[in-house]
């Protein structure tokens, strides 16, 4: 009797150590209350937020190959002592490539001119650009006009002048710039006496250069 009560005893010891185990495994699988987390809010892009961390500036780089100049498109026609009398007609003409339809045409005249023998009345001479023989209208003519009012000194001043413009509307192609004199066509002293005279005892120049178009 003795003996059984030992081994029951021993039994029982047995039974609740196995009892006592299970349960400090079930508490250690089961594990305990986590500490509840918190929201992150994404970007736009769907990423979580994102970090910019400032750094120094590297070191310069090396310097890059030169660039490619733009290509102008221009020419000049040039003549020394042209003493030219001629009162209305072509004085001079320079011929150019152009090369797009959608350019314009710079165009200048360097040199001198003038208007004399106008005494005791009016008179006025007028010199103007031509393109392939027809004046610019686009947006208009480039011209340049010397006037005289009758004075009685009847005096012969040459004098350099510049006339500068812009002509649009030019088709691409070989273009004919023609620099003329003739008579004041736009006023009501067309008709008076006039002595013209261009390029007097220096040089005479005819620039011309293809530009892009214009703002709108």
């Amino acid at each position: 009797m003795r003996i059984f009560q030992l081994r029951f005893k021993s039994y029982a010891s047995m039974r609740m150590s196995i009892i006592l185990s299970m349960i400090i495994l079930g508490v250690v699988m089961r594990g305990g209350h986590a500490t509840p987390g918190t929201d992150t809010k994404l970007s736009k892009h769907g990423f979580g937020p994102l970090t910019f961390i400032a750094q120094a500036p590297g070191p310069r780089g090396p310097p890059g190959s030169p660039g490619t100049p733009a290509h102008v498109n221009w020419k000049q026609c040039v003549w020394t002592n042209i003493n030219e009398g001629k009162d209305v007609g072509l004085i001079k003409e320079c011929a150019f490539n152009k090369h797009s339809d959608s350019t314009a045409l710079r165009v200048a005249f360097d040199g001198d001119y003038r208007v004399a023998t106008c005494v005791g009345v009016t008179c006025c001479r007028r010199w103007y650009f031509t393109f392939n023989h027809h004046e610019c209208k686009h947006p208009a003519p480039i011209d340049a006009a010397q006037f005289h009012g009758g004075d009685i000194s009847g005096h012969n001043v040459h004098e350099h002048r510049h006339v500068e413009g812009y002509c649009q509307g030019i088709a691409k192609g070989q273009v004919r710039v023609g620099f003329w004199v003739d008579s004041c066509k736009f006023s009501r002293y067309h008709d008076g006496p006039a002595d013209a005279y261009t390029g007097w005892m220096s040089s005479t120049r005819i620039v011309i250069e293809e530009v892009p178009g214009p703002q709108a």
